[in-house]
């Protein structure tokens, strides 16, 4: 064979070129475009679901706070035994019962362990009252029962007993309310 450089050998070089240049052509169009578009798709949906998951922990981190607040709110610092009598008449009235005994009874300190919120436990401090309220019909008992329950205060109730009697019912429960001597700290 020669050393000499022919146009046959120009004309196979350049098939040779034309021949990998249309099998990178085809590859690329074939394989690799397509998984650079499956790889940015992913990485879109990647952050749809880093910015969706950013935004169900903060709704999380929002909503706690709101949780704490209203417990805050439910808790108050102070007995405010005054109010809280107030109330008690006031949904009495309103629920068509007639309130026949009231009394308070010992209060105790509660221990609260919370891993949302910082809470001194000596702080909290728990009042409960013994009440006693007549009506002609259960049905004014329960309203008076959830006209209590929808109280801004937060309650506990205990032992409830309704009894029949000539004139009607009689329910006597305890109601335990929560307050502080000083405020929650979040």
């Amino acid at each position: 064979m020669s050393n000499t450089w022919t146009k046959k050998h120009t004309w196979l070089l350049l098939g040779l070129i034309i021949v990998i240049s249309l099998a990178y052509i085809s590859l690329y169009y074939h394989y690799i475009q397509p998984t650079k578009l499956q790889v940015e798709a992913k990485t879109v949906e990647l952050e749809s679901f880093k910015n969706r998951f950013a935004s169900i922990d903060s709704q999380k981190v929002e909503e706690e706070s709101q949780e704490a607040d209203t417990l805050t709110s439910r808790v108050p610092a102070g007995k405010s035994a005054n109010i809280m009598l107030q109330l008690i008449k006031e949904n009495a009235d309103a629920s068509n019962v007639e309130l026949t005994y009231i009394t308070t009874e010992q209060q105790n300190d509660l221990q609260i362990q919370s891993n949302e919120q910082k809470i001194d436990t000596k702080n909290i401090r728990e009042n409960s009252y013994r009440i006693e309220v007549t009506s002609k019909d259960l049905h004014s008992i329960d309203v008076f029962m959830n006209r209590i329950t929808k109280s801004p205060r937060l309650f506990r109730f205990e032992n409830i007993y309704i009894e029949k009697v000539d004139q009607g019912f009689i329910l006597s429960l305890l109601v335990t309310i929560f307050y502080t001597e000083k405020s929650i700290s979040s």
